[in-house]
């Protein structure tokens, strides 16, 4: 489980209405509480959602606790607990497709022709003892 550390979260907020100048209550957000409850309950799940768009382990792990992570410093954004799963994918989906992008990236890169250079031996003019 990843070490959220607990931050003090307000309940609700209370913003100035703009009918009359009454305060209406808006909800604060995602909790630590549910966000260390969603990881419990849907980490593979997210794990699996990766899968399906990278190829290795390593990524796909990499990929949720990003994710997780992103979530976590975006929490008081998320209006609806409810939708913190459904954000978390979307986050999965596209960390997922931008892991791709980097790669197909560096293959592009890997796979041009180094260009045709004279070695360094080869544009030598004179040999050890320092005759040509």
């Amino acid at each position: 489980m990843p070490v959220i550390a607990p931050m003090p979260a307000a309940r609700s907020t209370r913003l100035p209405s703009q009918r009359g100048g009454a305060e209406e209550t808006v909800a604060a957000g995602t909790t630590v509480d549910h966000l260390t409850e969603t990881y419990s309950a849907h980490y593979r799940s997210l794990l699996g959602l990766a899968a399906l768009l990278l190829d290795d382990t390593a990524s796909c792990e990499d990929v949720v606790q990003e994710a997780f992570i992103r979530v976590h410093s975006a929490r008081n954004r998320v209006r609806d607990p409810e939708k913190t799963l459904a954000y978390l994918r979307q986050t999965v989906v596209n960390l997922s497709r931008s892991a791709l992008r980097r790669r197909i990236l560096g293959l592009k890169l890997l796979s041009k022709p180094m260009p045709d250079m004279a070695s360094a031996e080869e544009g030598r003019t004179t040999n050890w003892s320092g005759t040509r």
